[in-house]
């Protein structure tokens, strides 16, 4: 990838298995995004303005909108022809899929969920000879920006322990997969994960029977699995599992450093893996 002279702009789209991909061309490149924010009121009745629903709290993200412009330029008019053909079958091909953004040094990407919400629209211009428009190009985005996997990994021989996993991100982390890996056979019993510093938790009375015992939780799809071959096959455990009072999402990382607690029955003896991509608005 060149070093270009402007920001961080889309680069790419893929399916979920990068097997197919699409580069976007970046002469004469425009890239607009836009993110609206539910936000709920009401009128009241002799009063000037709405009451905010939402009180102090922040509003709740609606899908963002991708929208992309670009030329397709070539030597011959047969193959700008077929570029547009490729782009159009690729496009619709991916359906649900990843966009990518990269930063202007070619280094770095970010990926959020997308589908495109139609295909390449093209426009042809009279005195631009072997040069073909494609005026518009519409992705809904599903997702937060992620960059670099995070991996965080703390060892615990007592109850409680104490440790800090950092989100790099500028957004909240609500889909960390969460892993309890036993090094023997009393390594974990009716574990407790908490995030001391905003009161996320959850707990379950599960308890490790050898050094191939494993509870994972994976926040993001809401499942709660056990592993007595260290990983290698799972059974749902979701019935011995609770979180946290009021809390809808399993479990929540903010941005900055979170202070992660463990505790349970015994004395424990395993490994906590926290893995998650850093999110971005």
């Amino acid at each position: 990838m060149a070093v270009v002279d402007y920001p961080r702009f889309l680069e790419k789209f893929e399916n979920d298995g990068g097997t197919v991909s699409q580069t976007f061309p970046v002469k004469q490149y425009e890239w607009e995004s836009s993110q609206g924010l539910r936000a709920p009121s009401a009128a009241l009745a002799g009063a000037h303005y709405e009451l905010d629903l939402l009180g102090t709290g922040f509003g709740l993200k609606s899908s963002a909108r991708e929208r992309l412009r670009f030329l397709i330029p070539n030597i011959t008019l047969a193959t700008i022809e077929s570029d547009f053909d490729t782009l159009k079958e690729k496009i619709y091909k991916i359906g649900r899929g990843k966009i990518y953004v990269i930063n202007a040094a070619g280094d770095t990407r970010r990926w959020a969920y997308a589908r495109p919400m139609m295909l390449p629209s093209s426009l042809i211009r009279v005195g631009q000879p072997r040069v073909l428009t494609v005026s518009a190009l519409e992705f809904r985005r599903d997702s937060d920006w992620f960059g670099a996997a995070q991996s965080i990994n703390q060892t615990v021989s007592a109850s409680p322990t104490t440790w800090t996993v950092t989100n790099p991100g500028n957004a909240p982390v609500y889909n960390a997969i969460m892993r309890l890996r036993a090094n023997g056979a009393a390594g974990f019993a009716n574990p407790m994960i908490e995030n001391v510093t905003n009161g996320y938790y959850w707990s379950s009375s599960r308890g490790s029977i050898s050094a191939n015992s494993e509870l994972k939780v994976d926040a993001g799809k809401a499942t709660v699995e056990w592993s007595d071959d260290d990983g290698s096959s799972y059974a749902d455990d979701f019935a011995l599992f609770t979180r946290g009072t009021l809390q809808v999402q399993f479990m929540k990382l903010d941005v900055g450093a979170n202070s992660i607690r463990y505790s349970g029955s015994g004395t424990p003896s395993l490994d906590v893996l926290f893995t998650f991509d850093a999110p971005y608005h």
